[in-house]
């Protein structure tokens, strides 16, 4: 008995070792010295920041490294600027030291990385070109005002009294900005997560923007239409939730799906809404830059985005896809 026992144990640490054998740590660390003019607090961020990007490069060099063959679809700066917005890395640890009068803090910082999943993850991105640009475009904008950031710490370090004031506040309106674009950042890399664990078949479209909010794009061929959450493609017919796709099988709009793939539960609410929606006058066609045709009863819009109403449900969809409006006669 003690022997089967023993053998159980042996094969579930096995088991247990072998599904974290593709995870990867990654640490990195940085010494930052406290100037007179800086506070623990200013030093923290910066010291962050400084080892931060020091975990980032890491990882990119690693990736190219031992996942070569996978990485050589991409451009390095466009791996640099995925593992940006998809690598969390948090504070492993901090040490203030007071020596000589000054302040020093040494900061270790980590990352736990699946490259399998991040390869996968950065694949799907690469393959959605207006997020690649959006992401691209922050991730720039990012760079430029880190680096704006360090450089007003070196000023501030060696300025005098009647300098330090407005310096500072110059920094604090740039690190705001910076933070304005890391949530947008975090968001983004949060949003498929989101829709994985809490979107299921049978909901309404409603419901659905309730909980992950706005798509980053849509893409319609007639029945069904799709809304994307970054690498995740909701499936939407007739107003209702029927499937998620992730991005690496996504295969086009026009892709037929049987009626099993959609999920039986939903069956009787697609129905209904089936017939709701052929009785209701279609008013209005807008035809979008690819050349397909949409035909609505009402559309309404806010900000850049064109909600229009189809199969029971409202779907939204970038104003800059569409070339224009027409009012059906």
């Amino acid at each position: 008995m003690f022997k089967i026992s023993a053998i159980l144990m042996v094969c579930f640490w096995i088991s247990l070792s072998s599904l974290y054998a593709s995870e990867k740590v990654f640490t990195a660390e940085h010494s930052y010295e406290v100037s007179d003019n800086e506070s623990k607090n200013d030093a923290g961020r910066i010291c962050f920041r400084y080892a931060k990007q020091k975990l980032q490069t890491e990882a990119v060099e690693f990736l190219m490294k031992e996942r070569s063959e996978e990485m050589e679809a991409f451009a390095r700066n466009d791996v640099e600027q995925f593992c940006a917005l998809l690598i969390e890395v948090k504070t492993k640890s901090e040490n203030w030291e007071y020596t000589d009068n000054r302040f020093s803090l040494h900061m270790v910082v980590e990352s736990t990385i699946d490259p399998e999943v991040l390869v996968k993850r950065i694949s799907s991105f690469e393959q959605d070109v207006e997020l690649k640009k959006k992401i691209g475009k922050d991730q720039d904008q990012l760079k430029i005002l880190e680096n704006n950031y360090l450089a007003l710490e070196k000023q501030i370090s060696s300025a005098n009294e009647e300098k330090v004031v407005p310096l500072r506040k110059e920094r604090q309106i740039i690190f705001s900005e910076i933070e304005r674009l890391e949530k947008i950042q975090y968001e983004i890399s949060s949003k498929t997560k989101l829709v994985s664990e809490n979107i299921s078949t049978g909901m309404t479209i409603e419901e659905l923007i309730t909980i992950a909010g706005q798509p980053r794009s849509t893409a319609t061929c007639e029945k069904p239409d799709f809304l994307n959450y970054g690498d995740i493609w909701v499936r939407i017919d007739n107003g209702i939730v029927v499937g998620k796709i992730p991005v690496d099988k996504w295969s086009g709009p026009c892709n037929r799906y049987t009626s099993a793939e959609k999920g039986s539960d939903s069956a009787g609410k697609t129905k209904a809404l089936e017939d709701e929606d052929t009785i209701e006058k279609l008013n209005y066609s807008i035809i979008l830059k690819t050349g397909q045709t949409i035909k609505t009863s009402s559309y309404y819009k806010v900000d850049d985005v064109i909600y229009y109403k189809k199969y029971g449900g409202i779907i939204g969809i970038e104003e800059e896809k569409v070339e224009t409006i027409e009012e059906i006669k």
